[in-house]
């Protein structure tokens, strides 16, 4: 945590020789302004917020402890620090009453002594910034969610005139759940972090506060003279975005039009947390409120029926293009004409109709190569689009060939049973023809052995799970059908050339 600061003196070679000092710590300390009176120093601290205010006693216009009591009247948790040539007790006991944090004379401060002394008020001002933050917090969460808390509890702030608020929304982008695993990872952002880092000229951050898992919302004000405040809010946007991004993980912010009526924020909220539903596809992630238009789905739901109802067709006839076509034309209606929660429901209904007619096709289902959740939904859908095209190509290739019956039935027995501890036996009995005779039919019409055929399916089915990089090595073998940690390793460099684990780390990379 960098200290900031703020001075207060009439001497320009004062305020100067406390900064040299400031620079010399290893605080890293930020110098947020100066004053020459406590009259100008006022208002400027209050905007400000500083960490450390530092004034000189005696001033014209308003001598410091007269300013240090307006200051500690607007905010109690105001650190002051007095600075004084003068060596008076009454001055002393004055500011001790006042609550000021400590009274200092300037010809006995050094660097050592300055860094010392903010040093040891830091560890307990952060403390205290977070008591404040997480009142400030609860309150604000319970104005915006219930509209049942008065607004004079939540910021002090609503009474100024010509002040602007500006609400910004973040939400993260929900996963698209295909196949629920154990290892759901909830992102949690550390708002008062995020708040301490957010500083832009004539706008500040009163508010960066979680309103429900993955669900924030950063309250700014901006003063009446801040012009081109919608690009000011955007650029501020981008930083938080980036700040979030870093981590990996995918939100949408939403930014409001300015509004001058604090007790308008929970209608504010309602609005961006609805638009926030439809912006789920688009390639950027901050929006202006005007840039979010609700889907149109009454109006243009013939046409989702409709594009649907040319892909059912071109599915039974086995036309690949026209599947291809009706497919992409689907997708791109389910994303102009739902919000999120709508086309989550028809993609998972997608995912498990594709499955079940696999199943009638004799086809394994390994073929949907896709991942067990999504949030990029270009990614989603482009894996779909690719799936579809290997789905009619195994197809075609399955035609082509004209595998014997027998051959068909041990590879359709295999996909559905290789997480067992299966023999060539096992096979041969599912089929109904000896292991002798299973064995001569594979190796003529596939051209390798029934062992080295359930071996490569296994190990291509491993190679897909580490890719999606959900489950441990250990996880894998025990799913894929190997009997021990030991042996799918072996026999996984041997066919692979490198070991399970240096093959995830490989994929990772790239």
């Amino acid at each position: 945590m960098k200290p900031t600061v703020y001075i207060v003196d009439d001497e320009p070679m004062a305020i100067q020789y406390l900064c040299t000092l400031l620079e010399k710590t290893n605080l890293q300390a930020q110098i947020v302004g100066s004053a020459s009176n406590g009259v100008k120093a006022i208002p400027e601290i209050a905007r400000l917020h500083p960490d450390f205010v530092f004034v000189d006693i005696s001033m014209p216009v308003m001598d410091g402890l007269e300013m240090s009591e307006k200051v500690l009247q607007n905010d109690p948790m105001q650190k002051i620090f007095i600075l004084t040539a003068y060596k008076d007790f009454e001055y002393a006991q004055k500011s001790i009453k006042l609550g000021v944090t400590d009274y200092i004379l300037k010809n006995e401060l050094s660097e050592k002594m300055l860094e010392d002394m903010i040093r040891n008020h830091m560890a307990g001002l952060e403390l205290e910034k977070r008591e404040r933050h997480a009142v400030m917090a609860a309150n604000l969460r319970q104005f915006l969610l219930s509209n049942d808390t008065d607004g004079n509890q939540v910021l002090e702030e609503h009474r100024k005139t010509m002040q602007r608020y500006v609400f910004l929304y973040l939400v993260q982008k929900p996963e698209i759940i295909l196949r629920h695993t154990e290892r759901q990872i909830m992102h949690h952002i550390d708002s008062f972090e995020m708040e301490s880092t957010i500083q832009e000229d004539g706008i500040r951050c009163r508010a960066f506060v979680e309103l429900a898992a993955n669900e924030y919302c950063c309250l700014l004000l901006a003063e009446a003279s801040t012009g081109n405040i919608k690009e000011r809010c955007r650029s501020i946007a981008g930083d938080i975005m980036r700040r979030i991004e870093a981590d990996d993980y995918q939100y949408v912010c939403i930014i409001s039009e300015p509004v001058i009526q604090f007790l308008a924020l929970p209608s504010v909220y309602e609005r961006l947390s609805q638009k926030a539903l439809c912006v789920f596809s688009g390639e950027k992630n901050i929006y202006l409120e005007e840039e979010v238009i609700y889907p149109r789905v009454m109006e243009m739901g013939s046409t989702l029926a409709e594009s649907l109802s040319c892909w059912y067709v071109a599915l039974e006839s086995e036309d690949a293009d026209a599947a291809d076509a009706a497919m992409k034309d689907y997708l791109r209606c389910l994303r102009t004409q739902c919000d999120i929660w709508g086309y989550i429901e028809r993609i998972q209904s997608l995912y498990y109709f594709v499955i079940n007619k696999l199943k009638e096709k004799k086809l394994s289902e390994e073929i949907v190569d896709l991942k067990n959740s999504y949030q990029d939904i270009g990614e989603l859908e482009q894996d779909i689009l690719r799936c579809q095209t290997s789905c009619f190509e195994t197809l075609r290739k399955r035609s082509e060939k004209n595998y014997s019956r027998h051959v068909l039935l041990a590879q359709q027995f295999i996909a559905t049973h290789y997480s067992e501890d299966l023999s060539v036996t096992d096979v041969a009995d599912a089929v109904g023809i000896s292991e002798g005779h299973l064995r001569r039919c594979f190796k003529k019409e596939m051209d390798e052995s029934i062992i080295n055929y359930l071996t490569n399916y296994r190990l291509s089915l491993a190679k897909k799970l580490m890719q999606r990089g959900k489950l441990s090595i250990d996880e894998i073998w025990k799913q894929i059908g190997f009997t021990s940690g030991q042996y799918f390793s072996y026999v996984f460099k041997k066919n692979e050339g490198v070991s399970p684990s240096e093959y995830r780390r490989e994929n990772k990379q790239k």
